[in-house]
């Protein structure tokens, strides 16, 4: 899941645009995509990417995911048996809706479910995310009460 949360941080800022426009133009994120994944050469694994719609909603599921990631910034284990669910949808003109199906019967007794919303900032800044230890994304991290998750507390 921690790659998929990565991955997730920029297919966010694409849909953002995309979804509108395909409700407009059809449905172009549809299909599958199927490859090899890793840090090296030697640590790679098989990933298999499909996108399919149901209604508004982009949906994106993944199986393929090695022992070598965590789940969550807070390393949270999980196995190759991990299938995540992923959907993307828009509820209003202002709000991105995140939501996935987390399952894993390696690591965990049942499947959870996380989901969030993005809200639409139209004087926000979009900032390039990459997973790296110089990463400015988490200085900007906040609990549900506004609260910084990382660095000085106000």
């Amino acid at each position: 899941m921690r790659v998929a949360l990565y991955r997730v941080a920029g297919l966010m800022m694409v849909l953002a645009v995309a979804l509108p426009a395909s409700a407009q133009f059809g449905h172009p994120l549809k299909g599958s995509w199927t490859g090899d994944w890793g840090t090296s050469r030697e640590n790679r694994t098989h990933v298999v990417l499909e996108l399919n719609w149901d209604g508004d909603s982009l949906v994106v599921d993944v199986v393929g995911f090695n022992e070598q990631t965590w789940l969550d910034y807070y390393g949270h284990p999980h196995t190759d048996q991990l299938h995540v669910v992923e959907r993307f949808s828009r509820p209003n003109k202002r709000t991105l809706h995140y939501e996935a199906v987390v399952d894993d019967p390696g690591a965990y007794t049942k499947p959870f479910t996380i989901r969030w919303d993005i809200p639409w900032n139209a004087t926000g800044e979009l900032i390039e995310y990459i997973c790296q230890e110089n990463n400015r994304y988490l200085q900007r991290l906040t609990d549900d009460l506004g609260q910084p998750i990382f660095g000085k507390k106000p």
